[in-house]
């Protein structure tokens, strides 16, 4: 038997000048690459399946800048000498800190790329020095080379209220595209201190350029010690392409007051001569309305102001959004809650006819003691609306206060619990409150007084008859079913 004989090769010296100009994706925030001692750059011809010449170049000048010249030899196979137009490809390989081209077998690079999917780089510039594929091709006799990143890097930061994730919390963090249906990374992430009142977990998860399409895409953070999930926040479609890094920023519950959380690309507008003030960094810093926001999927922008009363005045946004916070930012600034709602009509119409409003769970009506029409017609005929806030818990009552509240909202499936009252001034207060609701199914209504039917006209009207349940407090009673009374249909049970 024949032995097979490895081809003869020589060693070919080799210099060559790089740089890393024009990379979005840098270690030092500008647009270009530094290099690092420890840098290796491989060098390599291959000829159909065949590497006829491949080596590493060790760094010789260029550490900490952004130009760099590396020399060796390269190792060539006997029958084959380079000319100055032979086809060179090129890769840059980090030092002890590459986690992407350590691997080698007989010289030759193992890897172009291994891209991680279950761990994630702690900062932007941890990122590119761990999991960076910088690369080029040109000729053998050219002096100088361009290298060009390959990768793409998603940047996260999120803050959370310090309540919620005290430092030194571990989540695990997903990222998840299509709805969910494709987990694109997970791993461990843990918060760290942010400010006196916040943490935050910040981490970067890379993809090889050109890869992946972000299309209604999320991040989810999940406590790792309960289970429980904190929060789920959307993110912008995008395509990940190579050299180039997305920041992706949220906050949980940092911000208490008014807040706007775009679900697709939209601006946000204030009707009216209402003195408003917004933040797009969770309530840090506040600047003056004066024109439509701009906003993207996920996007939070937080509102306050001391208009006393918005009645017709609004603030929506020209594409879908969900509202969450203390309402009484709108009212009292950054002073909120402050008990009691400065003026009648303080919020009559506010979302009214809002097609683009979808989620309201999340929204607190803290205020207690409500004036005259105080949320009259506040979603009437907000057609896509899913969900009201949580609940009503005003204590003092007055003329109308809830008249109108969900009229003409046909996708309500989910209405706040109404808490009892203790002062019931004058009449009228759940008039039309749920008037043509025709996709809810449960009612819980707490309250209590004598029945009247001037408290409630027709403020089930039009809901659907198909088997719902009306939960009420055991103090309360009601007449037969009916547009005034409990709905028809639905069963009719004490809340316990």
């Amino acid at each position: 038997m024949n032995d097979i004989q490895e081809p003869a090769t020589k060693l070919i010296p080799y210099r060559a000048e790089v740089t890393g100009a024009g990379t979005k994706a840098s270690l030092n925030g500008s647009t270009q690459y530094i290099f690092e001692a420890g840098d290796r750059l491989y060098v390599s011809h291959t000829s159909g399946s065949d590497v006829k010449m491949h080596g590493f170049l060790t760094m010789i000048s260029g550490a900490g800048s952004t130009q760099a010249v590396f020399q060796g030899n390269l190792v060539c196979d006997d029958d084959f000498s380079p000319a100055d137009d032979t086809p060179v490809d090129l890769v840059l390989v980090g030092g002890a800190a590459d986690l992407m081209h350590e691997a080698t077998t007989g010289g030759l690079l193992n890897t172009a790329a291994a891209y991680p999917d279950n761990v994630y780089a702690s900062s932007f510039a941890d990122a590119v020095e761990k999991y960076s594929n910088f690369t080029c091709s040109g000729q053998y006799g050219d002096a100088s080379f361009v290298l060009s990143q390959q990768s793409s890097f998603l940047v996260f930061s999120i803050r959370i209220k310090k309540a919620l994730a005290p430092i030194g919390t571990t989540f695990t963090a997903s990222i998840y595209n299509n709805t969910g249906a494709d987990l694109l990374r997970s791993a461990t992430v843990t918060s760290v201190d942010n400010t006196t009142t916040t943490t935050k977990v910040e981490f970067v998860a890379v993809f090889p350029g050109g890869s992946t399409t972000l299309t209604d895409a999320s991040v989810k953070l999940v406590e790792a010690s309960s289970g429980n999930t904190l929060n789920e926040w959307a993110i912008a479609d995008a395509s990940l392409d190579a050299n180039n890094y997305f920041t992706v920023s949220r906050a949980y519950k940092t911000y208490d007051g008014f807040r706007i959380i775009a679900r697709t690309t939209g601006t946000i507008t204030r009707t009216g001569s209402a003195a408003v003030e917004y933040s797009t960094d969770f309530g840090e810093t506040w600047q003056s309305y004066t024109s439509g926001i701009s906003v993207s999927a996920g996007d939070e922008v937080c509102f306050r102001s001391t208009e006393t009363a918005w009645n017709n005045n609004k603030i929506w946004s020209s594409g879908q959004f969900d509202v969450a916070g203390d309402i009484a930012s709108l009212l009292k600034g950054s002073s909120f809650p402050d008990g009691s709602l400065p003026s009648s009509y303080a919020f009559f119409d506010f979302f009214k006819e809002c097609a683009t409003l979808i989620d309201a769970s999340e929204l607190v009506l803290s205020m207690k003691t409500l004036p005259v029409n105080a949320y009259k017609s506040f979603f009437d005929t907000c057609r896509n609306l899913v969900a009201g806030p949580a609940e009503l818990a005003a204590t003092s009552l007055n003329s109308t206060c809830y008249r109108n509240m969900f009229k003409d909202c046909p996708s309500l499936t989910s209405a706040p619990i109404i808490r009892k009252a203790t002062t019931h001034n004058s009449n009228g207060w759940y008039q039309q409150m749920f008037l043509n609701c025709s996709s809810l199914q449960e009612i819980v209504f707490l309250d209590e007084f004598t029945y009247n039917s001037t408290h409630f006209t027709d403020w089930v009207n039009g809901i659907n008859d198909s088997g719902g349940t009306f939960y009420k407090s055991s103090g309360m009673s009601f007449p037969s079913p009916g547009n005034s009374s409990t709905p028809t249909g639905w069963t009719v049970t004490d809340y316990q």
